[in-house]
């Protein structure tokens, strides 16, 4: 729920993206999964969503109005925006260098 709302405010409200977006999950085997095969754990369908068409395979999140943020399913040949996901990641000096300066900061340190 914390990362819909994160992705909401800053695609529609701060960015003012006005299309719809692909979030990365499809109609697979019956239910819908995200494509590296998880599960959803939390979903955000607006009202009549999903539909009952298991053409329309694909999930986009609405950008405008009392729709804005919430998922529809839709024909995976619509042109619309993608928002992706990956992994953090850090090489250990990096890591060091952060840890420090937070550390820094939290005594008083410059």
């Amino acid at each position: 729920m914390d990362e819909q709302q994160f992705l909401t405010n800053l695609l529609f409200k701060t960015l003012k993206v006005v299309d719809t977006i692909w979030i990365g999950a499809k109609y697979s085997n019956i239910k819908f999964i995200w494509t590296d095969n998880s599960d959803l754990s939390f979903t955000n369908w607006a009202a009549g969503s999903p539909s009952n068409n298991a053409n329309k395979g694909y999930v986009q999140m609405m950008p405008d109005g009392s729709l804005m943020g919430k998922w529809a399913d839709e024909l995976c040949t619509k042109k619309n925006l993608i928002v992706c996901e990956r992994m953090q990641s850090w090489v250990i000096f990096d890591l060091q260098k952060s840890l420090l300066a937070s550390r820094k900061k939290a005594i008083g340190l410059h």
